[in-house]
C-alpha cells in the first residue's frame, strides 16, 4: 500500500510542477531539471509522465526544439507537433530494432575490428551490386540504380 501512496504522491508532485512551470512549449523543462527540482531518481520521471498522459489524460508533451524538455500542451498545434515527433521517433526505434534483429552476432574471432566504410555484405547482395567480371547490366545502368556518365 505504501508503494501506491508513494507513486501517487510522485504523480501529484510532477503534475503540480508541470502546471506551475511547464505550460506550453516555450516553458518546457528538461528531464534533468525536473528530476533535480523534485528529487526524483532515474527513470521515475519518464514513467510518471507517461502515466499522467495515458491514465489521467494530461497533454504531457516533449520537445527537442529551441526549448527542449517536457511541457503541458495548450493548443491543438502543440499536441499535433508532439504526436508527429513521437511517431517519427517510434518509427526510428522500430527500424533500429529490425536492423538489430537481422544483424549478425558480433564476430568473436576479431571483436575489436569494425569496418564501417566497407561493411561485409551477404554474397547474394555482393553479386547484385558487383556482378562477376565487373560487367554492367544491359542498358549501361548500374546494378544499384542510375546510369554511367
Amino acid at each position: 500500500m505504501a508503494r501506491d501512496t508513494t507513486h501517487y504522491l510522485g504523480e501529484r508532485r510532477v503534475a503540480d510542477y508541470l502546471a506551475a512551470h511547464c505550460v506550453g512549449p516555450d516553458d518546457a523543462h528538461t528531464r534533468s531539471a525536473i528530476e533535480k527540482d523534485l528529487g526524483l531518481p532515474g527513470r521515475a520521471l519518464h514513467d510518471i509522465l507517461a502515466h499522467l498522459a495515458i491514465e489521467h489524460g494530461l497533454p504531457v508533451c516533449s520537445s527537442c526544439g529551441a526549448t527542449p524538455g517536457y511541457y503541458l500542451a495548450t493548443t491543438a498545434a502543440d499536441k499535433r507537433r508532439a504526436v508527429h515527433a513521437m511517431r517519427r521517433r517510434g518509427i526510428a526505434i522500430l527500424r533500429h530494432a529490425k536492423a538489430i534483429k537481422v544483424a549478425k552476432v558480433w564476430p568473436v574471432e576479431n571483436p575489436r575490428q569494425i569496418a564501417l566504410f566497407d561493411p561485409p555484405r551477404p554474397e547474394s547482395v555482393r553479386r547484385h551490386i558487383h556482378p562477376p567480371g565487373g560487367s554492367q547490366p544491359p542498358g549501361g545502368s548500374s546494378a544499384i540504380g542510375g546510369t554511367r556518365a
